[in-house]
């Protein structure tokens, strides 16, 4: 009996060890994690910390440039504020543009030039939520890292590639979009055309009952040729393949055949996917095809955006 309760203090006694050994590295780790994180900070150049942004504006060496300014906590593109902008692409870019930190310091930089100051590659401009302002240059690449000073100062620094990055040039990355309806062919309920002329085609799904499912028995072939069915699998499957143009007016949607006189309206009402009994309606207008022929120019009823759907995706939805 004394023998087993040596031997069972024995092993508490191990397991007490252990334990305050795992705890006592694991406080050593935490220590030097905290440590290393620290010396990290100590070691960050930084060029740029501010609260937040009002104004920016970039632009490239072959003259191309972009500038955003903001607007009750909104950003706004300057060459036409109507334009909706992606608030968090935009987000990431104030972010990146206010929180700028150098990889390393030259504060007895050599000719300008050595660093490609000479013939700058990118300009930088921001500023401040208190007005301060900043203007940036981008010399030479190094490796992953690119030369940057303020202009008209003292040091240079490298940076991280990655910050030019940010400088997005087309609106496509930019820009809000717009998005088609996601329905299945199923519960497609009605679709309403009208013709420039007023002439109204319309195609309405019947709900099938279980005599009539009794009565009729449809082939594939049969099924292929219902029109109803057609231009509701054509909905389900519709698209838009990309923008044209971000903030289209009464001047310009002739150019799309989407004004008054030349568009088609479609209706299309649908089940909602959530609450089978709850109906929701989109409108849209067909404007004419493009030089190609391979797209149809289309308007969502309300937005002042033109996309671009399929020729065959849009020939499926009307009459022939």
């Amino acid at each position: 009996m004394k023998k087993k309760q040596k031997t069972f203090a024995i092993l508490t006694g191990v397991i007490v060890i252990l334990l305050l050994a795992f705890f006592g590295m694991k406080y050593v780790n935490h220590a030097n994690e905290e440590k290393e994180e620290q010396k990290k900070e100590e070691e960050k150049i930084q060029v740029l910390k501010a609260d937040g942004l009002n104004a920016m504006t970039y632009a490239d060496a072959e003259g191309n440039s972009m500038a955003f300014e903001k607007e009750e906590g909104a950003w706004k593109f300057s060459e036409d504020p109507v334009i909706e902008l992606q608030e968090d692409v935009m987000l990431d870019m104030e972010n990146a543009f206010s929180d700028i930190q150098a990889i390393k310091e030259i504060s007895s930089p050599d000719e300008l030039s050595d660093y490609g100051f000479d013939a700058v590659t990118y300009r930088l401009s921001v500023t401040e939520e208190d007005g301060t302002e900043h203007e940036y240059l981008f010399g030479n690449t190094t490796g992953e890292q690119i030369y940057f000073m303020e202009e008209n100062g003292e040091n240079v620094y490298t940076v991280s590639s990655e910050l030019t990055s940010q400088m997005l040039w087309n609106l496509a990355d930019i820009a809000e979009k717009d998005s088609f309806i996601q329905i299945i062919a199923d519960h497609f309920v009605k679709e309403v055309i009208t013709a420039p002329d007023g002439t109204q085609t319309v195609y309405e799904a019947v709900e099938e009952t279980e005599d009539s499912e009794d009565e009729t028995e449809q082939s594939d072939d049969a099924e292929e040729n219902n029109p109803v069915e057609k231009v509701a699998n054509g909905i389900a499957g519709m698209y838009f393949t990309d923008c044209v143009d971000y903030h289209v007016t009464d001047e310009t949607k002739a150019g799309y055949g989407l004004d008054e006189a030349s568009r088609t309206k479609v209706e299309v009402t649908y089940k909602d996917s959530q609450d089978g009994e709850k109906e929701k309606t989109v409108i849209f207008y067909v404007g004419k095809e493009d030089e190609d022929g391979s797209y149809y120019y289309v308007q969502l009823d309300g937005s002042i955006r033109v996309n671009r759907v399929l020729s065959d995706s849009i020939k499926t939805i009307l009459p022939e």
